[in-house]
């Protein structure tokens, strides 16, 4: 339960405000409802099944340390783009869902066009690399002064849970987009919210640099 809980928190806070969010919002306006959920959704399962499944593959490949340290060095990137000031990217987001829309139609258009907009995005990467080790980030809740009594599992047993939670924290981002509509959404805190997930994606990332580097 837990490793689905910090999941889908580090994920929706790494897609709130991105431009696959905006994509979301410019769907809401053109097309059908039912078209636009269908769409997402195809596109998000498509998105975190890639990411966890080559989380899990580099995490058994990889020596443990070189993953946590790649890891962290990220984590802490992210923190850094989250509260970077975000040009509007709706204009150019716009113009490429067009070029999707018109080959494959509304429903396969907009899962292709969300996953060509997601595709290595720190939402994405996030998951992949939780994924990679997802006890090591886990961890990640001590250091930020957090506990949980939840029963040991393996990290095989602990992708599921990782997997369920990267989508549902992507559905759920991009269903609050189709919820509160285009006007709406300017008024969301995006920049209060950028900045909580930055100080959270610095901190984890730091956890998993240190506990790389001076493991062992």
């Amino acid at each position: 339960m837990e490793a689905f809980v910090f999941t889908l928190a580090l994920v929706a806070l790494a897609e709130f405000g991105d431009k696959s969010q905006l994509l979301t919002l410019l769907f809401a306006t053109r097309f059908r409802l039912t078209a636009v959920l269908v769409g997402v959704a195809l596109g998000v399962v498509v998105l975190q099944t890639a990411a966890v499944a080559t989380g899990a593959s580099f995490g058994a490949i990889l020596p443990d340390r070189l993953v946590g340290i790649i890891s962290g060095a990220l984590f802490i990137v992210f923190g850094v783009l989250s509260v970077l000031p975000r040009k509007d990217e709706a204009a150019e987001m716009g113009q490429a869902a067009d070029n999707v829309l018109s080959r494959f139609g509304p429903t396969i258009g907009i899962a292709a066009a969300f996953v060509l907009s997601e595709f290595g995005d720190k939402t994405q990467l996030t998951t992949l690399f939780i994924a990679s080790d997802p006890q090591a980030a886990l961890g990640a809740l001590s250091f930020l002064g957090m506990s949980f009594n939840g029963e040991a599992l393996s990290p095989d047993d602990m992708l599921l849970p990782v997997w369920l939670g990267s989508i549902a924290g992507l559905l759920a981002v991009n269903l609050l987009a189709l919820a509160v509509g285009r006007t709406m959404g300017k008024r969301l805190p995006v920049r209060l919210v950028s900045w909580i997930a930055g100080a959270l994606f610095l901190a984890i990332g730091a956890y998993l640099l240190l506990r790389a580097v001076f493991a062992g």
